[in-house]
């Protein structure tokens, strides 16, 4: 249970003056005389209700902040035991209705672009200055047209709709605060609406700052009843903060999100989290206890020549169970060791609170406090099971469960969240799928009939979810007071198709395609080829697939020339862990071999990770782990290539390649992945080509606090590669391509700024110990997670589509680009956005190298939708994070043991 109050900063705020003690004074007396004249007046004068009583004042007066109530500072628990600093706080209320919005504090609202009053050194509130946000441009000035020419022309339609606006007004902002004070943003909207004869209209209100057409520059005060009790009287303040004159402000399409975000909740729609969602529309799944909930996700920006409103049908798997019921389950299955089996089960799962319909991460569980526990509010101790039914009217909680612990994140904080949030378990529904879930192909298979739409389906969805917004009365009027319009069809665009890319094999053989698995089925040669005849298997003594595995590797390393010696076999007497972290320990103490090879019984977590620190962290030793029920599906064979071709790689093969422009180029990967032993703690992996067809890669690995400053690690790690580089080639490169990852909106200014500069001064001390020039750095900004689509006649595009136009930011050098297929529903594209070019190439070629690099990742026969070096640090950091939790040895630092 948390308290979610917006009263964080701006990003525009300025810290203002204190005044002096005489000016305060001098100050209130001109308040109790303004005051006094308005009292004198005759009565015909007076506000003629007395729910509403406006007043100008005659000079504006700085406004004092309210100190936080008692119930939102920290709390002190009374029993023994305190399993945290800080205790839990009261949950904001849940907001129903259509007419009561909610808010959440991912919204983006324009209370972000309002400086808030800074406290000066007496303790007033001093002056406060408005300050437009820095928008950062990144298009370098030599890209005058970023559009490329390479490919055939292609017609495409978008996910966007046309956002039509006539603006002829300006904007005006307006801090509103009232006292006594209220937390629940739905309730200071209804209280704002009880304002008769209000003088801003039209206006987007999101609890704190007030935003209208009309400029009102001396403050206003009026006083309601309160929506809850008649006899209670609230005070509102209305001051004028802010102008904003200049169209291109970026308050504008702050103001249109706003605009967009009240049509979803016009349309009954529920927010969860940051998106909205339709429950009278739930699809049931009784076989598997889920439910999915269709949603809307919405967008808009100033894209190259209008403005566009990005929408995405998006689903949400809800689970019928309570995480009491997990609890439940979890005693009876194991009631000697339940907590540390419902602690695997649910920290890092997101929860939906069933009285407020928001949802929380679960970061840790407190099994010494309960409902039972109190806190204090409002300067008095009250249970939390008394607090939920005095605000939510919810009876018959279990006293004896434990509460769940959700830490709030930097930006909730700003909002007023406190650190710490206590959740009920009973009072809470799980959110998404487990791994077991996921493990279960026909669950997935039911789930994605609902989730994963395919492109002619999602158009239909798309349209109607446009009609449904447009013919919205409420919505329909509201936009027309700001005169505003949806346009009604898909936005098209121009894409350019680029041809398949030659692939390389051994012997010769080349291939034109973006999926050459049959061609690695005929069996063509590999380009380079390692010899492994010094190697280990590892399996139950009861397994009887050993000889049905030498067969099939044999077939599939013969006719590509990869020659595999006979290995030797070792039986174990089971399949614990410790039995096979103890015998790897017993050959490596004797010898070194070229490979570990462990034949499980299961997808055991817990093996592959004791097996995985054995050989990555204390004996160094490139590894192979294959499930024993692998061996004997009708696929075998096929599977088994692809295991050939990992091994071959993993002892320093290349089994293909793509022909680059350039024999001097250097492409780094870089991504993060969050721990999951370690809570607030991330681990980032950089790979780095050390040879001119960039098939030999350089790996490291670094931990560091989750959103702590990683740059100067991440250029340690660059510096490491380039001595890598340098030893295998006897020369430094001269091109270097930066592909990375792991970058969020908010980060973006800060690794432009502040990475880009620190990479550059290594690569500049490098350079100059060398006696070489120095390298051209270009840096790439690569993003997965987008909401862009795009349909070719209603089906996905071919890989090798590039959008560069229309859809894309006028202030950035980017482009979308699908490289891979996609066999169920809607292809994503990958988002590149390239903040620094000083290898100053074409458009087309950056555009085509970047195609031809998802060609060379060695763990599938297809291209993928990254470059190949961004794949390998994915990979090698969700090993690292999620098994082996530690920096794996340097010595294995220039193989893909990670495969």
């Amino acid at each position: 249970m948390a308290d979610n109050r917006g009263r964080g900063r701006g990003r525009g705020e300025a810290k203002g003056r204190g005044q002096s003690q005489s000016q305060q004074q001098q100050s209130r007396q001109q308040q109790q005389q303004s005051q006094r004249q308005q009292q004198q007046q005759p009565r015909q004068q007076q506000p003629q209700q007395q729910q509403q009583q406006p007043r100008q004042q005659q000079q504006q007066q700085p406004q004092q902040q309210q100190p936080r109530p008692a119930w939102q500072q920290k709390q002190q628990q009374p029993q023994q035991q305190q399993p945290q600093k800080q205790q839990q706080q009261p949950q904001k209320p849940a907001e129903r209705g259509s007419g009561d919005a909610k808010s959440s504090p991912r919204d983006a609202d324009l209370s972000k672009q309002v400086a808030q009053l800074s406290i000066g050194p007496s303790g007033d509130a001093g002056r406060k200055k408005f300050e437009k946000p820095e928008i950062l441009r990144t298009r370098p000035d030599h890209i005058k047209i970023k559009t490329g020419t390479y490919g055939a022309l292609v017609k495409l339609e978008t996910n966007y709709f046309k956002f039509n606006t006539t603006t002829n007004w300006a904007l005006h902002q307006y801090r509103v605060d009232f006292s006594p004070e209220e937390d629940r943003t739905f309730v200071k909207r209804r209280l704002f609406n009880r304002i008769l004869d209000s003088p801003f209209i039209p206006n987007i209100f999101d609890g704190s700052v007030l935003t209208t057409i009309n400029e009102i520059k001396n403050p206003l005060e009026y006083t309601v009843t309160h929506t809850e009790d008649e006899s209670k009287i609230v005070h509102i303040k209305i001051r004028h903060v802010a102008s904003l004159l200049n169209k291109a402000d970026y308050g504008y399409i702050q103001l249109f999100n706003l605009l967009s975000r009240r049509a979803l909740e016009n349309l009954k729609l529920q927010l969860i989290g940051r998106n909205y969602f339709d429950p009278k529309q739930t699809i049931v799944i009784p076989q598997y206890q889920l439910e999915v909930w269709p949603g809307y996700l919405t967008s808009i920006r100033q894209h190259e020549n209008s403005t566009l409103m990005c929408a995405e049908i998006v689903g949400k798997v809800m689970r019928q169970q309570t995480v009491y019921d997990i609890l439940a389950e979890c005693r009876q299955r194991n009631s000697r060791d339940f907590q540390r089996d419902f602690k695997n089960e649910v920290i890092g799962t997101v929860v939906l609170t069933t009285y407020t319909d928001r949802t929380y991460r679960v970061d840790d569980i407190d099994f010494n406090v309960n409902p039972g526990h109190s806190f204090e509010k409002n300067g008095e101790r009250i249970t939390y099971a008394q607090y939920l039914e005095q605000r939510y009217q919810i009876k018959n909680i279990n006293m004896t469960q434990p509460m769940l612990v959700s830490k709030a994140n930097a930006r909730q904080r700003r909002s007023g969240m406190p650190e710490l949030i206590y959740l009920v378990p009973q009072l809470c529904r799980t959110t998404g799928l487990t791994d077991q879930m996921r493990n279960n192909f026909q669950l997935m298979k039911e789930v994605a009939k609902y989730t994963c739409s395919e492109p002619s389906v999602r158009i239909q969805k798309l349209l109607s979810f446009n009609q449904r917004i447009s013919q919205n009365e409420k919505t329909s009027d509201q936009w027309k007071q700001w005169g505003l319009s949806l346009g009604r069809e898909l936005v098209p665009v121009n894409g350019r198709q680029m041809p398949p890319e030659e692939v390389h094999f051994g012997g010769g053989a080349v291939e034109r395609t973006d999926d050459w698995t049959r061609a690695l089925q005929s069996m063509k040669p590999i380009v380079s080829q390692g010899v492994l005849n010094n190697w280990f298997i590892l399996h139950p003594k009861y397994s009887k697939s050993i000889p049905t595995l030498l067969d099939l590797m044999l077939k599939a390393s013969k006719g590509m020339k990869f020659t595999i010696g006979k290995p030797q076999c070792v039986p174990l007497e089971n399949d614990n862990p410790v039995t096979y972290v103890n015998m790897i320990e017993n050959i490596m103490s004797k010898t070194t071999p070229q490979m570990i090879f462990c034949v499980v019984s299961s997808a055991a977590a817990n093996r592959y990770s004791a097996i995985k620190q054995k050989c990555c962290v204390d004996r160094p030793v490139p590894s192979q782990v294959i499930k024993e029920a692998t061996i004997n599906r009708r696929n075998a064979l096929s599977i088994m290539t692809n295991v050939v071709i990992q091994m071959n790689c993993k002892i320093g093969g290349v089994p293909w390649r793509v022909p680059l422009p350039s024999n001097d180029v250097m492409v780094i990967g870089f991504d993060v992945c969050h721990d999951t032993s370690k809570s607030g703690y991330d681990y980032g992996a950089t790979i780095a080509s050390i040879n001119p067809d960039c098939t030999r890669y350089y790996s490291a690995v670094s931990e560091h606090k989750k959103g702590e400053e990683i740059c100067d690690t991440l250029a340690d790690q660059i510096n490491k590669a380039l001595n890598s580089y340098l030893k295998m080639n006897g020369k430094l490169p001269h091109r270097i391509f930066m592909f990375r990852d792991g970058v969020g909106e908010g980060q973006l200014n800060q690794v432009t700024k502040v990475e880009v500069n620190r990479i550059q001064g290594m690569l500049k001390r490098v350079y100059a110990e060398n006696n070489m020039p120095l390298a051209a750095l270009t840096y790439v900004i690569v993003t997965k997670r987008i909401n862009s689509r795009f349909f070719l006649q209603k089906n996905n595009p071919n890989p090798g589509t590039i959008v560069d136009d229309v859809i894309t930011d006028p202030d950035k050098y980017d482009f979308f680009l699908v490289s891979a297929k996609a066999n169920v529903g809607t292809i994503t594209p990958t988002y590149y956005n390239v903040i620094l070019d000083e290898n100053k190439l074409r458009p087309e070629m950056l555009q085509r190298f970047t195609f031809k690099l998802t060609h060379l990742y060695y763990n599938t026969s297809k291209t993928v939708r990254v470059p190949a070096p961004c794949h390998y640090a994915h990979k090698l950091a969700f090993l690292v994070s999620q098994f082996i939790h530690q920096t794996p040895s340097e010595s294995l630092a220039e193989l893909l043991y990670f495969l």
